[in-house]
């Protein structure tokens, strides 16, 4: 968006925003059956001034919702049905929604709590591990349940495509 456009409030009745005024990160939020939540939801932080007479404490956000292995996974182009294709590369990072967003958090020292469920097995000792290095924890382990991962597909174009396999982290009771 160019920097003089005005970016909208998801909800109704709330007025429109400058970009300037702003730095917007969009998700959607919905609730599914048996327990399991799927979160997106949109994150509007306003632009801070680094003039120490501007800054004002800020409150401590709550970000809720998943922390995930990401497998990237780049090829060629899509298989199909009984098709075999080569890997060209693949990686594994932390991603998930809500890490995505405390990680921002982090980035612009925002204070925040991570309230994402871990998992067990090694995707979930894997975001365990990505966490504290970054320094980063989650209030939440769930030994008992794996946690899931995506499949992250990239063709040449830039094209992504994924699968995903929910875990522990996408379960809340």
């Amino acid at each position: 968006l160019p920097e003089s456009a005005a970016v909208s409030r998801p909800s109704a009745g709330l007025p429109s925003i400058r970009r300037t005024d702003c730095r917007t990160y969009c998700m959607d939020f919905s609730l599914a059956p048996s327990d399991i939540l799927m979160y997106h939801f949109c994150c509007i932080i306003p632009a801070v001034s680094l003039q120490p007479q501007e800054v004002s404490p800020m409150k401590k956000i709550l970000v809720i919702g998943s922390a995930v292995a990401d497998i990237v996974i780049r090829l060629e182009a899509l298989p199909k049905t009984s098709e075999d294709v080569l890997v060209q590369s693949q990686s594994m990072s932390l991603g998930g929604c809500a890490f995505n967003v405390a990680d921002m958090l982090r980035h612009f020292r925002v204070p925040y709590t991570l309230f994402a469920p871990v998992g067990s097995g090694i995707y979930g000792d894997f975001v365990q591990k990505e966490l504290t290095a970054r320094g980063m924890s989650s209030p939440i382990r769930v030994p008992e349940r794996p946690n899931g991962c995506c499949y992250c597909f990239v063709e040449p174009s830039g094209e992504r495509t994924f699968l995903v396999d929910h875990g522990a982290e996408y379960l809340f009771r």
